[in-house]
């Protein structure tokens, strides 16, 4: 039991600093190098804050916590990533960028599948 929710830590931690690598990738590599230093300065605080928040609200320090409620926050600052990134890239590809913006609705959906649970809901069940 205290082996596979050690697991879920590692899997909860792991997966959202994963998918928010490529904030400061993107503020370092692209925007720094185009001399673009407020939108790379912007960005990367953008990721200290990710990294903040993933280690604040991890579900097993709030276990009665909807994950909805938890996940939310990190929904916001990916959100945020992204529309600077298309804010950019229109700037230098068109408008044609905004056509991406509906792909960003399936991120969604572990808000909706997993929303309502809890982190204590599974030492409820064994």
């Amino acid at each position: 039991m205290k082996e596979r929710r050690s697991w879920e830590k590692l899997v909860w931690t792991g997966s959202w600093l994963g998918s928010l690598t490529w904030l400061p990738l993107l503020a370092f590599i692209i925007w720094s190098r185009h001399g673009m230093n407020t939108y790379s300065l912007l960005v990367f605080s953008l990721a200290l804050l990710a990294v903040f928040l993933v280690i604040l609200l991890a579900p097993w320090k709030h276990p009665d916590t909807s994950y909805w409620k938890l996940m939310l926050p990190l929904y916001l600052v990916i959100m945020l990533g992204i529309l600077f990134t298309l804010f950019f890239f229109k700037a230098v590809l068109g408008l044609q960028t905004l056509i991406l913006l509906p792909g960003i609705f399936p991120l969604l959906l572990p808000l909706l599948i997993i929303g309502k649970r809890t982190w204590s809901d599974q030492d409820k069940k064994d």
